[in-house]
């Protein structure tokens, strides 16, 4: 295996782990109502405060977190076993609510990283890369509901705490991997050149930012209060939040092969519409 697919490699494993993790909240939203005894309004108010620091914080942690160093890659995975693991001692929504919170930071972190990092070193085929990229992160999120409600099947979130050894050797694995050793110049200058955009370029950023938000909020909904009105047990439930993650999984895969060949913006604005 050449150098550059072995980091290709130890990025999609610690990917997936993350991924993994930080969909453990949304996907079992469910049981965690339950065991929390969480209005709706609480519920609402974690994924929220979830979305904020695994998603919107990304472009502020990115401009830092290079000061990380090389290893912030393997820092992140860390980190989400840690405060993933932490839930298993909650007992309220203001402890749950400031942990999942935390555990969200190091999607922040890992996802901009990754994804440039992965794309620096494809030769080719860019959209594929990308999206190969991402349903890694797909597919982790599918498996995420059976998982961990296999683990918690009885209600008893203590067995959380395995994820720390987990996360342990998926660092280490990722270290064996020399993720450590990835080049990061070409972000620096990947900003700098970021600074000289046209007012257009600025527009269509505009749109990304608007269709996408639309697109997460429409999808966060489907999938974590949508099972809640269903009446089937935990196991049942898992399986229809796996096909509903595993077919947006399938879909992302085929989106990237599609951009490769049809790069075209109103195929990416048609995209996101289809989901509302």
């Amino acid at each position: 295996m050449g150098k550059n697919k072995q980091m290709i490699f130890g990025i999609s494993i610690g990917h997936f782990f993350n991924d993994l993790l930080v969909s453990f909240v949304p996907s079992m939203m469910f049981m965690l109502a339950i065991s929390h005894k969480l209005t709706i309004v609480q519920q609402t108010l974690i994924l929220a405060f979830l979305s904020f620091t695994s998603s919107m914080l990304q472009p502020v942690i990115s401009k830092f977190v290079l000061f990380l160093g090389k290893k912030v890659l393997i820092f992140s995975v860390i980190w989400i076993a840690v405060f993933t693991s932490a839930i298993s001692f909650t007992s309220s929504f203001l402890e749950l609510f400031i942990l999942v919170g935390l555990a969200g930071i190091a999607s922040s972190i890992y996802h901009p990283v990754g994804s440039a990092l992965t794309l620096n070193l494809s030769n080719k085929s860019k959209g594929f890369s990308l999206g190969l990229f991402m349903t890694v992160g797909g597919v982790a999120a599918s498996f995420s509901p059976l998982f961990f409600a296999m683990m918690t099947k009885s209600g008893d979130f203590r067995k959380l705490l395995f994820i720390v050894p987990i996360g342990l050797i998926v660092a280490f694995i990722m270290y064996a991997l020399k993720t450590d050793e990835l080049d990061f110049d070409f972000i620096n200058k990947s900003s700098s050149r970021a600074n000289h955009v046209e007012f257009c370029t600025y527009k269509w950023i505009g749109v990304l930012i608007l269709l996408t938000t639309i697109r997460s909020v429409v999808y966060k909904v489907m999938l974590s209060f949508g099972v809640q009105v269903l009446t089937y047990e935990v196991i049942s439930k898992s399986h229809l939040v796996f096909i509903f993650l595993l077919v947006s999984t399938l879909g992302t895969l085929i989106g990237g092969y599609v951009s490769d060949r049809i790069p075209s913006k109103l195929l990416f604005v048609a995209s996101n519409f289809q989901l509302c």
